[in-house]
């Protein structure tokens, strides 16, 4: 059996358009908001910023704190991404970041975002102010065969075009990357 996979696509909005998404959102399902610090890390036997794989550490408001890794980025993931997640439930932020660091990973940044989200049907709808560079709006898709997958990318350029976006700028960099950019400029 396949893995369920998230068919992700991200765009950068201007603060003008994502005050007119908050109202907008509305319309989808009630917003339910929180704050989300990613602690994010490089292994040992391969540069994670080189292949595009994430390691991390998630502390959200009021839920369990997470330990992810996202596979590599592939050729065919052009606009859209859809990886492999895993998602490991911890206990205790410091232990797992002592236990990384021990076994040779590098912390490269942490990532503090401000979330908005929606889930309709078997999307998800997500406007994140990310602090230090700007808003964006995510909207993920599970899809678990390539057929799936076809379908869930056509589902999120539908939804964007209702959400009014008709010239999105598609970032195809994992926050991790934009912070870690803005923080040597």
């Amino acid at each position: 059996m396949e893995q369920q996979k998230e068919v992700e696509m991200k765009i950068k909005v201007t603060e003008e358009q994502a005050h007119k998404l908050q109202e907008t959102l509305t319309e989808y399902g009630s917003i339910s908001e929180m704050t989300e610090r990613d602690i994010y890390f490089t292994a040992p036997v391969r540069d994670f910023l080189e292949t595009n794989e994430c390691l991390r550490i998630r502390v959200r408001d009021n839920e369990p704190v997470e330990l992810t890794y996202k596979g590599k980025t592939t050729p065919e993931m052009q606009d859209q991404f859809w990886k492999d997640e895993i998602d490991i439930p911890i206990d205790d932020v410091e232990d797992v970041r002592h236990i990384l660091k021990a076994i040779g990973c590098q912390e490269l940044t942490t990532v503090v975002k401000h979330r908005q989200k929606v889930v309709e049907d078997s999307m998800v709808i997500t406007l994140d102010d990310v602090e230090g560079i700007d808003h964006y709006l995510e909207i993920e898709s599970a899809a678990t065969t390539p057929e799936e997958v076809t379908k869930a990318r056509e589902n999120n350029r539908t939804l964007l075009g209702e959400l009014g976006i008709d010239s999105p700028e598609i970032v195809d960099e994992p926050y991790r990357d934009l912070v870690l950019e803005c923080q040597q400029n």
